[in-house]
C-alpha cells in the first residue's frame, strides 16, 4: 500500500516546490481573507497559513511573457491570457515566428499563424492587415484641405468650396452653369470663376454695359450720352468740339457799339462802356441825367426829354426833395399817444426822409399806438377771479362763488378778503353775496324763487282761489328805458282758461290771460280789443310757467320758461296809440277782472264775457324794478304761498278713469264707454236682433265740412256676418261698414274695399272707429288702424243720415251680411254722443229712428234639453252656450267621442283623429327583403279618390313606393334614376299619365309628396305632383282617378306587385288615398275597432318595422367625440376611433381591465394605460423588482424604493453598492458642536475650534482622503503598484524583486534554469500518474478473475447509487 502512495506524494512536494519558486506567497488581492485574524492597519497577510478561502486565479501567474491576465470568474477558477505581440495559446506560452515578408502595414508586425500570418497593429489601427484605422480620419481620407469628421460608425467629408465628391476630390466647374453675359469667357478656378469681358460690358457676370460717361469725358458742364462702346456729347452754348472743349469767341462779330469794349465769356460776352460815355448791353444808350442821383430822401430820379424829375417819399417835397414835411401834423398817433418828429436838418442839408415816432400811453403799442397791450397774460387776477383787456387797462371780475374754504375775494385784483357774509344774514335760503364798495364791506342777498327782499324774508308766492283778487297799486314814478310799464311772474295752474292780471286806467285796460290752455294778451280801448298776442303751448299742466309783459311803442308778449325753443316772444303789430301809452295804470289785478258792467254801462256790441277768476298760484311778480310781497302789499283773503291739495289722492275715478288734480277739485277722464263724475256709469246699450227680431237705427246728422269728422261706436256680436254702420241719405247708402266671416269689412260708394285681419265676433265689445279727412278714409278697429281709403270730403257731404245695424230695405241690407245682431254702446259722431233712447243727457241730434232696439245687451239663451249630446251639461253664455262634456268626448256639442283617449296604439304608434273614428300612424322601415304590405278597401267607401300622400326617405336611387293594378287601370309611385315617379292610367282614357320629378329624392331626407287631380269633380282631369310643398309637375293630358281602388284590388306599399321583384329600402311616413289612411297595423293589432266607415285594411300577415327615426340619423342622435357618422334609417352607424365603442361610441374601452399592471395603478390613457407602479417595481407593466439584479455588495441587503434600489451596507463597508470598507472614525464635540474625524485620526480644540489631526498618509478637514501613494509610479520594471495607508506595494514581475521591482533576479540564477526544473519536475510527475494507474489496473484484474466476488458488486453498486444523488450546487458545494 506504500508504493501507490509514493508517488503522489513525490508530485505534491515538486509542485509545492515549483510554486514557491516562481511566486513570493503573499496575499495580492483585496478579496483574500485572513483565517485567523485581519491583518493590522489594512496590510496584507505576511503568511501562506493566513491566505484562505476564495483564491484569485490569476495569483499564480498563469500567462507568460508579461500577458496580461484576466480573472473570468473566482469561483470556477477561470481566467484569460491576454497575451503580447508575438505570443499565443491559452497561457501565452506559444512563440510565433515572424513572417519572411511582412504584409501588415501602419507599423503593424507580422507572425506566422495556424491559419495564416497574423498581423499585430500598432495603436490607433486594426483590420487583418491592420489597414484600416481605428479612428479613420487619424489618417485624413478627404482631400483638397476637407475637414473630415466622425458620424456614426462611419466618417464624412466636409468640402471646402470648389470641391466636392465622398473625398472632396472632384473640382467644381463652376463656369458649367455659363455664368458669364454678352459672350464673355468664363476661366474656371478653385471655388470661384471669371468672367473675360468685351470692351464695352462689364460686372461680375459681364452683365453690365459700361458707361463711358462715368468718367466725364465731357467738358464744360457738356452733357454725356453713353452708347454701346462709344459715347456722345451735347455741347452747352457757348461750346463746340468732341469733348466740348472749345469755347466759342462771341466777340468775333464785334457786338458792343460806340467804341464799347467786349469781353468774351462762357456763352456770352461784356461790352465795358464807362470809357466811352454810353451804357446798355451794347453801349448804345448815352449817359443817362439821373445818373448821378440828385434826388434826396431817397426819392425816384425820373428822366424824361433830358430832363428829369424827383418823385419824393412822404414826408419831404421839394424839386429834389429836399425839404421835410411836419409828419405829426395830422396827429398819426392814436388814443392821445405823443408824436415826435425825427427828420432834422443837418449842417443846412437832409440827407435823409426820417419821419416819427409814436410814444404810447401804458398798455399801448404799434407804430401808432393801435394795439391794445393784453395786461391779462399776466395773470394779474387772483383768488380765480376772471381778467377782462381793456384799452391801457384791465378789470378784474372776481368769483361770485367761494371757494372750497368758503371765502370771497374782491378788489382789483380780487386779493381781498370779503367779510361781508361773515355772519348769515340772508334767509329762506338765499345765498348771501359779499360786495366791496369803496373801501367798505356790505353784503347782497340773491334769494330763492318765491322769496325776496334785503334778508330774503319776504314772501313772493300767493295762492288764488277763483273767488278773490290781489288788488297792486303800481308806482307812478316814470319807467325808465322806454318802457312804461314791464311786468313778469310765474304762475302755475291747469286751469284752460282764467284771468291772471288785469290793468285799467280811464278807457284802456291789459289783460292777460288763459285760454284752451294756451297764454295771450290783449289790449282795449273802449272795450275795443286793439292787440290780442297769442303764444301757442300748454301752459295748464300743473307745473311753473314764467312769462313777461312790456310796454313801450308795442305790446311785448314772452314766455321765460328755459323749456321754450320755438316762438316764445310776440309783440303787437301797430304802434300804441298816446292814449294807451299815455295811460297811468296805478292799479293792477291779480288774480281776476272786474265785475261785469251794467246794461246801461255796456253800450259796446264788441265787449266781451267775463271770464273766469285765477285757481292756482303765482309767484315773484315783478311790477317794473318791485316785487310783489306780503309785506308791500294786503293780501286779504289770499292765502301767501302755494297750498295745493292732491285732490286724487283717494282715487275717486273708477273703471280706470285717469284722475285730473284741479287744485280744489278734480275732474274724471273717463275710458269709453263710462262717464259721470266718477266714471262709475256707463252709455246704454242698445240691443239689437234680440230674440231674432229685425232690428236698425238711423240718425239725422249734420257734417261739418271744415272739420274732420270721426264715427265710432261700441259693437258686440257673435255672428261672423252682419250691417253695422253706413254713411248716405235718404235714397242711398253710401260708405258700408259690416261683418265678413267675422272681420271688419269697409266698403265705399265705388266699391273700393277695405277688409280687417282679424275677427271681432267673439262675444266682446270692440270700438269701431271711422275717421274722415279731407282725402282719406281711416278704420280703426281699439284704435288699432286697419288701413286707409283715398277719398275726398266731398263724397261725405252729401251725406245726412248715419244707419246703424242695418238699412230700412231688407233685400239692400242682406247684400251687406244682414241685419246686424248684437249691441251698440257709446255711438259718437266726434265728441257728440248719440243715444238709441231718449233721456235727460240726450245728443242734440234732431231726428231719430229706431226699430225694434232694446234696452241693455240682453243674451239670447240658447240652451235646451238637446243641445248638448253625450250627456253633456248645457251652460249659457251671451248669445251662445258652453257645454261641459263628459270625459272622453269633444266638440262644442259634445258630438264627437274622444277615441285616442278610448284606446291605445301599438308601441312607437301615435293616434290621429279622423272624422267619426281614429288611426294609429307610424313611420316604418322597409328593408328590401320583405314582402311589401298589402291592402283592399273594406267595400264602403264612396267618396271620389282623387289624390295621393305619403312622406317618405331613402338612399336608394331605384324602388317602388305604391302600386296597384286592376285590369287596364294601374298606379305607380316610385323612385327611379334618383327621382320621383308617378303613373296612372285609368277610366276610359287612352293615354296614361307619368310625372317625372325634377329634383333628387334619395338624400335620406324626409319628402312629402301630393299626388292631385287639377279639378277632382270631373271624372277625368290632368294630374299634379308637389314635392315638399311645391308643385313639381302638372300633366298635359286628363285621365280617370283613383276609384279602381275602392272594390276589390290589391294595393301594394313597398313592393310592385304580388310576385314583384322591385322593393322599396327607406322610411315610409303616413300614406293616403283620397284623405283615408293606410294603416300599418291590422285589426288585430288595435285594442278598439275603428269606427270610421270608409277604410283601407292592411290584409298582408307580415308586420312591419315601426322604429324609423323621424329625422336624420346623424341629426337626432349624434356621435359622441366627434366621430364619424353615416346616416341609417333606424339608428346612426358610428366609426368610432381607437379606445371607443358601443352604437354611438359612448363606451371607454377599460384597457386595465384585464389588469396588466403587476405591482401597480393602472390608468386608462386615449392611447391605451399607464401604470403607476408601487414603490420597489418598474417596468412598463411594474413586473420589475428593483432589487433584480442588483450590485449591492459584501452581503448588502437590497431594499426596493421607488426611481430604484438602495443598499443597507454592513457595519464595517459604506458606499452607495456597500463596496468600500468604512472608515474608522472618532466623535468629539457636545450637542451644539461636534465633529467627526476618520481614519483614527486624532480630534483635538484649538482656541474653541474642533479640527482633526490627521495619522500619515491621509489628507482632508476630515482625514477621510487616502494619500495616493502610488501617483508618483514607485514601481520599476512594469511592477503592479499597490496603495496601502501610508505606504505601498509593487507586486513585481517573474524576473524582478525588491521594494520596489529593481532587483533583476536573471543576474543570479543560469539563464532557462527555471525552464529546465519546471521540466523535469512536470516529466517526473507525467511518469508517476502512469505508473500509479497501471498498479491500480492489474490490481482489479486479480481480485476478479475466475470467482465471484462480492466487493465487486459493491463498487459497482455503490457506484450506481452514487452517480444518482443530486449534486449540490456549486454555493452549497463551497459552504
Amino acid at each position: 500500500m506504500a508504493s501507490p502512495r509514493l508517488p503522489w506524494i513525490f508530485a505534491f512536494y515538486f509542485s509545492a516546490l515549483m510554486l514557491i519558486q516562481v511566486r513570493m506567497t503573499q496575499c495580492a488581492d483585496n478579496t483574500t481573507q485572513c483565517s485567523s485574524r485581519r491583518c493590522n492597519r489594512n496590510l496584507s497577510c505576511s503568511s501562506p497559513e493566513d491566505c484562505i478561502g476564495i483564491k484569485d486565479p490569476c495569483l499564480s501567474n498563469p500567462c507568460s511573457w508579461h500577458a496580461k491576465c484576466q480573472v473570468i470568474s473566482s469561483v470556477a477558477q477561470t481566467y484569460v491570457c491576454q497575451c503580447p505581440a508575438g505570443y499565443t495559446g491559452e497561457n501565452c506560452d506559444i512563440h510565433l515566428k515572424r513572417c519572411p515578408r511582412n504584409p501588415c502595414g501602419n507599423g503593424g508586425e507580422c507572425y506566422v499563424g495556424k491559419e495564416g500570418p497574423i498581423c499585430a497593429c500598432t495603436v490607433g489601427y486594426k483590420g487583418k492587415f491592420c489597414e484600416t484605422p481605428e479612428d479613420e480620419c487619424l489618417w485624413n481620407p478627404c482631400q483638397n484641405g476637407a475637414m473630415c469628421k466622425k458620424r456614426g460608425d462611419e466618417y464624412a467629408c466636409y468640402c471646402v468650396p470648389g470641391f466636392q465628391g465622398a473625398l472632396c476630390d472632384i473640382e467644381v466647374d463652376e463656369c458649367i452653369s455659363q455664368p458669364c453675359h454678352h459672350g464673355a469667357t468664363c476661366l474656371n478656378q478653385i471655388g470661384q470663376y471669371t468672367c473675360m469681358c468685351p470692351p464695352q460690358y462689364t460686372g461680375r457676370d459681364c452683365e453690365l454695359e459700361v458707361d463711358e460717361c462715368v468718367w466725364q469725358p465731357c467738358l464744360n458742364g457738356a452733357t454725356c450720352h453713353s452708347f454701346i462702346g462709344s459715347f456722345n456729347c451735347t455741347c452747352p452754348p457757348g461750346f463746340e468740339g468732341d469733348l466740348c472743349q472749345f469755347n466759342i469767341d462771341e466777340c468775333a462779330s464785334f457786338p458792343c457799339l460806340n467804341g464799347g469794349h467786349c469781353i468774351d465769356g462762357d456763352n456770352g460776352y461784356t461790352c465795358e462802356c464807362n470809357m466811352v460815355g454810353f451804357n446798355g448791353l451794347h453801349c448804345e444808350m448815352p449817359v443817362s441825367m439821373c445818373e448821378s442821383k440828385p434826388c434826396h430822401n431817397n426819392a425816384t430820379c425820373l428822366e424824361v426829354s433830358a430832363k428829369f424829375t424827383c418823385l419824393c417819399l412822404p414826408g419831404s417835397t421839394g424839386s429834389l426833395c429836399e425839404i421835410d414835411i411836419s409828419e405829426c401834423s395830422s396827429q398819426p398817433c392814436l388814443y392821445d399817444s405823443e408824436c415826435v418828429e425825427l427828420a432834422q436838418p443837418l449842417m443846412g442839408t437832409y440827407n435823409e426822409h426820417a419821419g416819427y415816432i409814436c410814444k404810447c400811453r401804458d398798455g399801448l403799442t404799434g407804430v401808432h399806438c393801435e394795439s391794445d397791450i393784453n395786461e391779462c397774460e399776466s395773470k394779474p387776477c387772483q383768488n380765480g377771479g376772471a381778467c377782462e383787456n381793456l384799452h391801457g387797462s384791465y378789470t378784474c371780475h372776481c368769483r361770485t362763488q367761494a371757494d372750497a374754504a368758503g371765502n370771497y375775494y374782491g378788489g382789483r385784483n380780487c386779493k381781498e378778503l370779503l367779510v361781508g357774509c361773515a355772519t348769515p344774514r340772508c334767509h329762506n335760503g338765499g345765498t348771501c353775496i359779499p360786495q366791496l364798495k369803496e373801501g367798505e364791506h356790505s353784503h347782497h342777498c340773491l334769494c330763492p324763487e318765491g322769496y325776496a327782499g334785503p334778508s330774503c324774508r319776504a314772501q313772493t308766492t300767493f295762492s288764488f282761489n277763483g273767488k278773490s283778487v290781489l288788488p297792486v297799486n303800481k308806482n307812478s314814478t316814470e319807467a325808465q328805458g322806454g318802457h312804461f310799464f314791464n311786468i313778469s311772474l310765474s304762475f302755475q295752474t291747469v286751469q284752460a282758461s282764467a284771468v291772471i292780471f288785469h290793468m285799467e286806467a280811464q278807457n284802456s285796460s291789459i289783460r292777460l290771460y288763459l285760454q284752451n290752455s294756451a297764454i295771450y294778451l290783449a289790449s282795449e280801448v273802449h272795450s275795443e280789443i286793439k292787440s290780442l298776442l297769442h303764444l301757442p303751448g300748454n301752459v295748464s299742466d300743473g307745473r311753473w310757467h314764467a312769462v313777461g309783459v312790456s310796454g313801450t311803442d308795442r305790446l311785448t308778449l314772452r314766455i321765460l320758461d328755459a323749456q321754450c325753443t320755438t316762438r316764445c316772444t310776440e309783440s303787437s303789430d301797430h304802434i300804441l296809440g298816446d292814449h294807451l301809452r299815455d295811460s297811468v295804470f296805478q292799479k293792477i289785478l291779480l288774480g281776476g277782472e272786474p265785475p261785469l258792467r251794467t246794461a246801461e254801462e255796456d253800450i259796446y256790441n264788441n265787449a266781451e264775457e267775463m271770464r273766469p277768476w285765477f285757481v292756482g298760484c303765482l309767484r315773484d311778480v315783478r311790477i317794473d324794478s318791485a316785487f310783489v310781497t306780503d309785506e308791500s302789499t294786503t293780501v286779504g283773503d289770499i292765502d301767501v304761498g302755494c297750498k295745493r291739495r292732491n285732490q286724487c289722492e283717494s282715487q275717486p275715478c273708477q273703471n280706470r278713469g285717469q284722475c285730473i288734480n284741479l287744485w280744489l277739485g278734480y275732474h274724471c277722464d273717463c275710458f269709453r264707454p263710462y262717464r259721470g263724475q266718477n266714471c262709475s256709469s256707463e252709455y246704454e246699450s242698445g240691443r239689437f236682433g234680440h230674440r231674432h227680431l229685425t232690428s236698425h237705427a238711423a240718425f239725422q246728422v249734420n257734417i261739418d265740412r271744415r272739420e274732420e269728422i270721426t264715427i265710432s261706436a261700441f259693437f258686440r256680436t257673435r255672428q261672423p256676418s252682419g250691417f253695422l254702420l253706413s254713411l248716405g241719405n235718404s235714397t242711398y247708402s253710401g260708405t258700408i261698414i259690416s261683418l265678413d266671416g267675422g272681420r271688419l269689412t269697409l266698403k265705399t260708394r265705388r266699391n273700393v274695399l277695405l277688409k280687417g285681419n282679424n275677427t271681432i265676433n267673439d262675444g266682446n265689445f270692440h270700438l269701431v272707429s271711422l275717421k274722415l279727412t279731407q282725402t282719406k278714409m281711416e278704420m280703426f278697429v281699439s284704435l288699432k288702424l286697419v288701413g286707409q281709403i283715398d277719398m275726398t270730403m266731398t263724397e261725405v257731404y252729401s251725406t245726412s243720415v248715419l244707419y246703424v245695424g242695418g238699412l230700412v230695405d231688407p233685400k239692400e241690407t242682406a247684400k251687406h251680411g244682414g241685419y246686424f245682431k248684437g249691441c251698440v254702446q257709446d255711438l259718437r259722431i266726434a265728441e257728440k254722443h248719440l243715444e238709441f233712447f231718449s233721456s235727460s243727457e240726450s245728443s242734440s241730434v234732431e231726428d231719430i229712428t229706431v226699430s225694434n232696439v232694446t234696452r241693455g245687451c240682453e243674451s239670447d239663451s240658447q240652451c235646451n234639453p238637446s243641445t248638448c249630446h253625450n250627456g253633456g251639461v248645457c251652460y249659457p253664455v251671451w248669445d251662445d252656450f258652453v257645454c261641459s262634456c263628459p270625459p272622453n268626448t269633444t266638440g262644442k256639442a259634445c258630438e264627437d267621442l274622444k277615441w285616442c283617449q278610448l284606446t291605445q296604439c301599438p308601441p312607437g304608434s301615435m293616434c290621429q283623429t279622423v272624422p267619426s273614428g281614429y288611426e294609429c300612424t307610424a313611420s316604418v322601415v322597409f328593408n328590401g327583403t320583405s314582402h311589401g304590405v298589402m291592402y283592399r278597401s273594406n267595400s264602403q267607401i264612396r267618396r271620389d279618390l282623387t289624390n295621393v300622400t305619403l312622406q317618405f326617405r331613402t338612399q336608394a336611387s331605384e324602388s317602388i313606393l305604391l302600386y296597384a293594378e286592376q285590369g287596364p287601370d294601374i298606379v305607380t309611385v316610385a323612385v327611379q334614376r334618383s327621382r320621383l315617379l308617378f303613373h296612372l292610367q285609368s277610366g276610359n282614357s287612352i293615354d296614361a299619365v307619368s310625372l317625372y320629378g325634377a329634383e333628387m329624392v334619395n338624400d335620406s331626407q324626409w319628402h312629402s309628396v301630393t299626388l292631385s287631380a287639377t279639378t277632382p269633380q270631373s271624372q277625368s282631369s290632368r294630374w299634379q305632383m308637389e314635392v315638399d310643398g311645391k308643385t313639381d309637375k302638372i300633366s298635359l293630358f286628363p285621365t280617370g282617378n283613383l276609384n279602381f281602388l275602392r272594390e276589390g284590388t290589391d294595393i301594394y306599399l313597398g313592393i310592385n306587385g304580388k310576385d314583384g321583384n322591385l322593393h322599396f329600402i327607406g322610411c315610409l311616413g303616413t300614406v293616403q288615398i283620397g284623405g283615408i289612411y293606410l294603416p300599418y297595423f291590422g285589426d288585430e293589432d288595435y285594442q278598439a275597432t275603428r269606427p270610421q266607415k270608409e277604410q283601407f285594411v292592411k290584409v298582408s300577415p307580415v308586420s312591419v318595422g315601426i322604429d324609423c327615426l323621424s329625422l336624420e340619423s346623424c341629426a337626432s342622435q349624434h356621435c359622441t367625440h366627434g366621430d364619424k357618422c353615416r346616416g341609417g334609417f333606424t339608428h346612426p352607424i358610428c366609426t368610432c376611433p381607437s379606445g371607443r365603442t358601443g352604437p354611438l361610441c359612448e363606451t371607454y374601452i377599460h384597457k386595465c381591465h384585464s389588469s396588466p399592471c403587476l405591482h401597480g395603478i393602472c390608468t386608462d390613457t386615449i392611447t391605451g394605460y399607464s401604470c403607476e407602479c408601487h414603490v420597489g417595481y418598474s417596468g412598463v407593466n411594474c413586473d420589475i423588482h428593483n432589487c433584480q439584479d442588483h450590485r449591492c455588495a459584501r452581503g448588502a441587503t437590497c431594499i426596493a424604493q421607488a426611481n430604484g434600489y438602495s443598499c443597507l451596507c454592513p457595519a464595517n463597508v459604506t458606499g452607495s453598492l456597500c463596496r468600500y470598507n468604512r472608515l474608522p472614525s472618532t466623535f468629539c464635540g457636545d450637542g451644539k458642536k461636534n465633529i467627526t474625524c476618520y481614519n483614527r485620526s486624532n480630534c483635538t480644540e484649538e482656541r474653541g475650534k474642533l479640527r482633526c489631526t490627521c495619522l500619515p498618509g491621509f489628507v482632508g478637514e476630515r482625514c477621510e482622503i487616502d494619500v495616493d501613494e502610488c501617483e508618483s509610479n514607485p514601481c520599476l520594471n512594469g511592477g503592479l503598484c499597490q496603495n496601502l495607508p501610508n505606504r505601498f506595494h509593487c507586486i513585481c514581475d517573474l524576473n524582478f524583486a525588491g521594494e520596489h521591482c529593481e532587483i533583476d533576479l536573471s543576474d543570479f540564477f543560469p539563464p532557462g534554469i527555471f525552464t529546465a526544473v519546471a521540466s523535469v519536475v512536470l516529466a517526473l510527475f507525467f511518469i508517476v500518474c502512469a505508473g500509479l494507474c497501471i498498479f491500480i489496473a492489474v490490481s482489479g484484474m486479480r481480485s476478479s478473475q475466475g470467482a465471484y466476488s462480492p466487493s465487486r458488486q459493491e463498487k459497482e453498486g455503490s457506484r450506481v447509487e452514487m452517480w444518482n444523488i443530486v449534486q449540490p450546487p456549486p454555493l452549497e458545494r463551497l459552504i
